[in-house]
């Protein structure tokens, strides 16, 4: 039984790689909402920090920081277009410039995050 299982299931899975192939411009990375052509850019500033962990993974790993101590406010960011300058930044005043997108997380939900473009 197990076998006919895994049988089927990897035909599933070959069938959605190939259905995933073909290429329409602007790819939207996993778990996020397509982009727009022509979106414009928002702009945030605080103090960029790495490091934050989400149960299961289901964080970016950056939040960008609003104020100081405890009651500041936190917002989950995307690094991974600009992850150098990230870490080099990491502590610092920023401005990041890039735009929102929802991630599906499995334990979260989806989960509006900040996608850095650029950091200034």
């Amino acid at each position: 039984m197990h076998g006919q299982f895994a049988a089927i299931a990897f035909a599933g899975a070959l069938i959605l790689a190939a259905s995933g192939c073909a290429s329409s411009g602007v790819e939207p990375r996993k778990g996020e909402a397509p982009v727009t052509p022509g979106e414009t850019m928002d702009r945030l500033t605080g103090t960029l920090r790495g490091g934050f962990m989400g149960i299961g993974g289901e964080h970016t790993g950056w939040a960008l920081l609003d104020g100081d101590g405890p009651g500041a406010k936190q917002t989950e960011v995307d690094v991974s277009r600009v992850r150098d300058a990230a870490r080099a930044a990491d502590g610092r005043r920023v401005t990041l410039v890039g735009r929102w997108v929802e991630k599906r997380y499995v334990e979260r939900g989806v989960t509006r995050v900040f996608a850095a473009e650029r950091i200034e």
